[in-house]
């Protein structure tokens, strides 16, 4: 099949690069499909999926880039900023075992982010270190529950394990302040004082209107 030159080539070809190589567009052409949340249709679109590049390219979407594709990957990473996209898309690979092609490395993660849909850059940067903290726990307990691994390899990767998962609690702990989640309302009563006959009501009182019968 012909290749579309008037569609800008959207990878470069140095392996296991991501980066947009035409100046053109800086920023998807559709709406933000975060704010306000998706409904409809728009809720229901698949993450983005890509396959080897051709043309010196390394990657590139499956399907081309197409007002589809624009809203998922708005989706995905909160953001229409293709500069953006493409630098986290960078990051995500780079948090993947090498042993994976780069086209196997997206499509294991993006659907991640775009199921968790980030409102913003803010909240996708924190998605794409959580993946990688994740993905970096896991390596390392593998490691330790390996059948062949020495006693000291063992307590040095399940440690290393055990930190990994402490800082994806803070991270999670971060996203629910973030998205204020992470505040309770709590209420201290001292010294409270019920004589004989008497009612104590803690919490919110709402007075009662005149003339209502009270």
């Amino acid at each position: 099949m012909a290749m579309d030159k008037s569609k800008p080539e959207l990878f470069s070809s140095q392996p296991g690069l991501v980066k947009k190589r035409a100046p053109k567009p800086k920023v998807l052409p559709a709406a933000h499909p975060t704010k306000p949340p998706l409904s409809g249709p728009e809720r229901e679109l698949p993450p983005p999926r890509f396959k080897p590049g051709g043309n010196g390219r390394a990657v590139e979407l499956d399907l081309g880039l197409n007002m589809k594709n624009a809203l998922a990957l708005a989706r995905t990473f909160g953001t229409k900023d293709l500069d953006v996209i493409w630098h986290f898309m960078h990051q995500l690979a780079g948090a993947v075992p090498n042993a994976l092609s780069l086209d196997d490395k997206l499509n294991r993660t993006l659907p991640i982010l775009h199921s968790l849909r980030p409102r913003d850059e803010l909240e996708a940067m924190l998605f794409v270190q959580m993946v990688g903290v994740h993905n970096a726990a896991m390596e390392c307990l593998q490691r330790g529950l390996h059948p062949h691994q020495v006693p000291e390899g063992v307590e040095a990767n399940i440690n290393r394990a055990t930190a990994l998962t402490k800082v994806f609690l803070g991270q999670l702990e971060a996203l629910q302040k973030y998205r204020g989640k992470g505040s309770q309302q709590r209420v201290t009563v001292e010294h409270v004082h019920v004589h004989k006959g008497g009612q104590a009501i803690v919490g919110a009182v709402q007075p009662r209107g005149r003339g209502r019968g009270g």
